[in-house]
């Protein structure tokens, strides 16, 4: 008889809570991790594990039951159908063509406000992931903002609005608080389009912006690892 772990996601909110699982023939809980990671799965250091559309990696798949809200869902879905033109996008960015990178993310945002804010998520997650990675236990994610003429802390409120913008909707983020980075996103998004500005088109290049450095960040990494040149 083989042994079966099964992992259930962690996530709470007001009125409940996730009830996904993901069932693993493995032998230890690190190896049901291990399984559970390769679909898209996150396992904390304080032992707690999330399924993928609640740790912001995507769509839960295979036999994984996820009775998220409605929204969430399409968001989800959004996420993954846009996944392989994001991926392409960065890859040009990391090649230093950040331009054509932004031109093949401009249909998504066309496709409206759905489609955008997932977008965003995306490159919010992947501008996040290295300090996602190496996240202690409990910790919280702020924003620093250092004024570069005193050296002095300053505040986020200093910032250029879309500038302002991005480095909250990331913070919010990567601290897995999806109710105000969509609050963020609904409020930047409606005062752009009614006043006319291109506010929110310089957000969505500051976010690929991070995304871009986070990746190249994780190649460079890699090669030092390989011993590449």
């Amino acid at each position: 008889m083989s042994a079966r772990i099964t992992l259930h996601c962690n996530t709470l909110w007001h009125d409940g809570g996730c009830t996904t699982q993901i069932m693993t023939d493995a032998h230890t809980v690190g190896e049901a991790r291990t399984a559970a990671g390769l679909h898209g799965w996150r396992s904390h250091p304080n032992g707690l594990d999330y399924c993928p559309p609640c740790s912001g990696t995507g769509p839960a798949r295979g036999t994984q039951r996820h009775p998220h809200p409605a929204r969430e869902l399409i968001v989800n879905r959004l996420y993954e159908q846009q996944s392989q033109t994001i991926g392409e996008a960065i890859a040009y960015g990391v090649a230093g063509d950040q331009e054509h990178g932004l031109a093949l993310l401009q249909p998504l945002v066309d496709a409206g406000p759905r489609s955008t804010y997932a977008l965003l998520g995306a490159l919010a997650e992947t501008a996040a992931f290295t300090v996602l990675n190496n996240r202690r236990p409990d910790e919280f994610f702020t924003i620093p903002v250092v004024n570069e003429a005193t050296g002095q802390t300053a505040s986020v409120d200093d910032l250029p609005a879309p500038l302002r913008f991005a480095a909250q909707f990331v913070t919010a983020w990567a601290n897995r608080d999806r109710d105000t980075a969509r609050a963020l996103f609904t409020v930047f998004a409606h005062e752009s389009d009614r006043r006319g500005t291109p506010d929110l088109a310089h957000a969505i290049g500051f976010l690929y912006g991070m995304a871009v450095s986070t990746a190249t960040e994780v190649v460079l990494k890699a090669r030092r690892k390989r011993g590449d040149t």
